[in-house]
């Protein structure tokens, strides 16, 4: 957090006008009990979103929405994922809430946005099978890669989740391990049995 509050603080491709604003969102949105990862990505959109405003000596609060239109289409233009993008959206919306409405309220500006999140179209034929697992183990060399890719596979993790575990999030049994992880949806428990030594 630290290090993307410097960021914001010392870039010279921000307006002063523009990271006081951003700086305050960042307390508000503590204040409103947001997580400090939730914080952080907010306030590393922004700051993406200020240097590309000055370009144009645009300030947040003078941003109409023909602005915040050229603004998101500068987003969906730009070569990120749908997630990236839809979660640019979503700061968009949450920051002018908070600017130029209530915190409850959307203004105008942004009430038009579309944060809707995009269906997987991922078919079954295009994920990894378990033969493709079995190939990939029997290809690594290292016993840290084969358990990263075994417990990957079993458990269904999401990468973020599996890299925060610690030791004292593992308990081993007879039948295999208990992990402890926290994630997007929350503090989970899975059991493997597979991948476990």
């Amino acid at each position: 957090m630290d290090l993307v509050l410097a960021r914001v603080r010392s870039s010279p491709a921000i307006s002063d006008e523009n990271r006081i604003q951003i700086l305050k969102f960042s307390d508000y949105g503590f204040a409103e009990g947001l997580s400090v990862e939730r914080v952080e990505h907010y306030l590393h959109i922004l700051n993406k979103i200020a240097q590309k405003m000055k370009e144009t000596d645009l300030a947040f609060i003078d941003a109409n929405k023909d602005d915040i239109i050229k603004l998101v289409g500068w987003v969906e233009r730009r070569d990120i994922s749908d997630w990236t993008k839809h979660d640019y959206k979503v700061t968009f919306k949450k920051f002018y809430k908070w600017l130029k409405g209530d915190g409850e309220t959307t203004p105008k500006e942004v009430r038009w946005i579309k944060a809707t999140k995009r269906k997987n179209n991922t078919l079954p034929d295009e994920l990894l099978s378990e033969e493709d697992i079995e190939k990939l183990l029997e290809a690594t060399r290292h016993p840290r890669d084969r358990a990263l890719i075994s417990v990957l596979y079993e458990s269904g993790c999401r990468i973020g989740e599996l890299l925060t575990l610690r030791v004292k999030h593992i308990k081993f049994n007879k039948h295999g391990a208990r992990l402890i992880v926290n994630g997007k949806t929350g503090m989970r428990r899975i059991i493997i049995i597979a991948s476990s030594p």
